[in-house]
């Protein structure tokens, strides 16, 4: 988009008030808007660079102005009004029909977001009602993997006030309060603030300078450990017996494994939706005695640690009680500490405008998770802000919402930092905002559904995980397996190997036991499940050279290691295709996402392509391929560089 487009822009100004509910992590949201202008504009002044439109109301008369200015290879364009009891500002660019629009951090169902309107608000992607109404209907109905809710009845935990278009141009909208994207009009696309906020345009001639110029706003990942690649990351729960039986049951399947997460390792609570960690950050010495004890063990024979800590502290504990009366917590409307329910049990929220608070927190993740030698842990939540709360720094919670992922994202990292194991300590994030990628090793794609359903299931990731990559975010990975399950949605032994095919070609093999551990199949319960995940993970290590090259890349470069098809390829189905991804700029992925699906028609862009598991030479076009277990579609470019070594994979194994 150049600047003699943005002459073409409309604004409308609101008079507006915004009502936030929250509910276990979703928001319900309504913004009344009680006044409305269309605003006409006019030339004021211009040269080269920048210009100035008058903007006009047809009775009130001049109420405002918008500058658009080229810096470098970027536009920036604000509004400014007179009368500031407009509170609401909508600019409107032109677009047409054949545009596509991504990105704005993590979207489930949907990639291309052209006729849609998005919300940038931080919230739980899971939702109680949702997956009540969910069952229900699947019990009526029956289960319809196809189903799609409305685009906007789903939230998500990582956003982005960043969008890109097909037309090669990025929006970015320099803004922490709640705005939209509104892409809905085939003729135009919309950019509705609270307020009014500097908008960011920037052009390019490919998707790798795009990446690039987002990675200059977002800033720039830090590098992995070395062990990242070494193998998988096991998801075990329910104390040290029963991770030394489920590795000692793996012991004979050669199983390439590197780690195990234990997210009970401070205890857990029953609920009714399962099995949920216990809040209160010291090691339940029933489950894990001698945990420090244990993890030189695991070091010792060449394994790490994964811990997991959230910014919640479970009501009624010792630890509730010290953050009570340092007043670390945050605060309710009459200054109390504002006590939410999560699930079925209820916790206080860490304060992370308080620096004694963060000190303290931060001692408690060094002193119990750091000094007892964990080489990692999952920092997970942090979208729960409510905005009627009061914050120690005095600040909005309103815009202090969308930013609560990065301020936790950040005291993480600083623990890191301050113990000096930047090269060795990992932190997985699940919310995010703008910059998280600086302070997280790695962003999750959050909780999915232990099923086949394209808007939360197994197929829901892709779309995630390509979507946060055009948002900045260039290091992101997948729970192999789901977490969510119910009483008549569990994952099947099939649903899992699918999983695990997926996530050997991606940064990372972390595999999840769900909220039900007993109801679900795991990694070590049948030799068909052993003997294919053995295959995906040996894959992945072989890979872990190649993979290296890709996070250099997005390291120096800013681009994300897994990649939608159009990255590479200006073909218009590689601009609409979503449940493929390019895995750096060599690799194909068209994985498995249908239940007993014995084969699979891919979209190969056009070039020339070996099929990995086979060796079979295609060309461009649709094809159909025979999708065995432990066999997904997967191809490299015959053209590639590295293809040699990425052929010799498969005769490795």
């Amino acid at each position: 988009m150049e600047l003699k487009d943005i002459k073409n822009v409309s604004v409308e100004i609101y008079k507006g008030r915004a009502f936030f509910a929250i509910h276990r992590g979703s928001y319900k949201y309504r913004d009344i808007l009680y006044v409305r202008k269309n605003l006409s504009t006019e030339l004021i002044s211009e040269d080269d660079n920048y210009f100035i439109l008058g903007l006009i109301d047809s009775k009130a008369g001049k109420v405002g102005s918008l500058t658009a200015m080229r810096v470098d290879d970027k536009i920036k364009i604000k509004v400014q009004l007179t009368d500031h009891t407009y509170n609401r500002v909508a600019v409107i660019l032109p677009s047409d029909r054949s545009e596509h629009f991504y990105g704005c951090g993590a979207t489930y169902s949907k990639l291309d977001l052209k006729g849609e309107r998005v919300r940038i608000w931080s919230a739980e992607h899971q939702n109680s009602l949702r997956l009540a109404k969910k069952s229900i209907r699947e019990r009526v109905h029956g289960v319809d993997a196809d189903y799609l809710e409305k685009f906007g009845k789903y939230e998500s935990y990582f956003v982005q006030p960043i969008c890109v278009s097909s037309k090669k141009y990025f929006i970015f909208v320099d803004t922490s309060k709640y705005m939209e994207f509104d892409f809905r009009n085939e003729r135009s696309s919309k950019i509705f603030m609270h307020g009014s906020a500097e908008i960011v345009i920037g052009s390019a001639s490919s998707y790798e300078r795009i990446a690039t110029m987002i990675s200059e706003i977002v800033g720039k990942a830090s590098i992995l450990p070395d062990w990242i690649y070494d193998g998988m990351i096991l998801g075990i729960q329910r104390g040290v017996d029963e991770y030394k039986r489920k590795l000692q049951r793996i012991a004979g399947s050669n199983m390439a494994v590197k780690a195990i997460y234990c997210r009970d390792w401070s205890g857990f609570i029953k609920t009714e939706y399962g099995y949920h960690v216990n809040c209160n950050w010291s090691v339940d010495t029933k489950l894990y005695p001698n945990l420090r004890g244990e993890i030189v063990e695991l070091h010792e024979n060449g394994m790490k640690f994964i811990g997991y800590i959230n910014p919640f502290i479970i009501y009624g504990g010792e630890l509730f009680k010290e953050a009570s009366e340092k007043g670390y917590l945050v605060k309710n409307e009459r200054g109390k500490d504002y006590v939410i329910k999560i699930l079925s049990f209820f916790i206080g929220m860490l304060d992370l405008t308080n620096p004694q608070a963060c000190t303290w927190f931060k001692d408690i993740i060094k002193n119990n998770m750091v000094d007892i030698g964990m080489d990692g842990w999952f920092a997970d939540y942090g979208e729960y802000l409510p905005v009627n709360c009061q914050l120690y720094d005095g600040s909005d919670p309103y815009e202090a919402h969308n930013k609560w992922p990065l301020l936790w994202a950040r005291l993480n990292r600083e623990v890191v930092v301050e113990c000096n194991r930047e090269r060795d300590i990992v932190v997985f994030s699940r919310s995010g905002f703008m910059n998280s990628i600086q302070y997280s090793s790695m962003m999750n794609t959050g909780y999915h559904h232990v099923d086949w359903s394209k808007d939360y299931g197994l197929p829901s990731a892709i779309p995630a995980v390509l979507s946060m990559g055009l948002s900045g975010s260039v290091f992101n990975f997948f729970e192999i397996g789901g977490q969510i399950a119910t009483k008549q949605m569990t994952r099947t032994d099939e649903n899992l190997i699918r999983w695990a095919e997926m996530a050997a070609f991606s940064p990372l093999m972390f595999t999840e036991e769900g909220n039900y551990p007993t109801r679900n199949y795991q990694f070590d319960d049948s030799d068909e499940i052993r003997k294919n995940i053995s295959i995906m993970s040996r894959i992945h290590v072989l890979l872990g050279d190649y993979l290296k090259l890709l996070e250099r890349e997005a390291i120096e470069q800013g681009f994300p290691m897994i990649r939608p098809l159009f990255f590479h390829y200006d073909e218009e189905k590689a601009y609409t295709e979503k449940y493929e991804y390019m895995l750096g700029r060599d690799i194909l992925v068209a994985p498995v996402i249908e239940e007993d699906n014995v084969e699979r028609t891919v979209y190969l862009p056009q070039d020339t392509w070996i099929q990995l598991f086979t060796g079979l030479v295609f060309q461009g076009g649709f094809i159909t391929v025979r999708t065995p277990l432990g066999r997904p579609p997967v191809f490299v470019r015959a053209n590639s560089p590295y293809k040699s070594e990425l052929l010799e994979i498969q005769k490795n194994l």
